[in-house]
């Protein structure tokens, strides 16, 4: 009897400890994921301003032998905006 209460007492000891470690697991991939979503959805942010940015630059001819004076800051914004990284 306390030989077999021994053995049953490893293996619930031993099962705990699993689901501990699998629940841990879990979070951690879970958290590890949400952060993945998140940056992809920042670089997807970004590289649609960046589009966007590249069109307006390119629709109103910011370039530099063609800009007009007037759109002189809006031009270098875009064109500041359309080079990031």
């Amino acid at each position: 009897p306390y030989i077999i209460s021994s053995y049953l007492q490893l293996m619930f000891n031993a099962l705990t400890s699993a689901v501990v470690i699998y629940v841990l697991l879990m979070a951690i991939t879970t958290i590890k994921n949400d952060i993945n979503n998140k940056m992809e959805e920042y670089a997807t942010e970004i590289a649609l301003e960046v589009q966007r940015c590249t069109r307006s630059y390119l629709e109103n001819k910011c370039s530099p032998e063609t800009r007009v004076s007037a759109l002189e800051q809006l031009c270098t914004e875009w064109e500041r905006c359309m080079n990031r990284d």
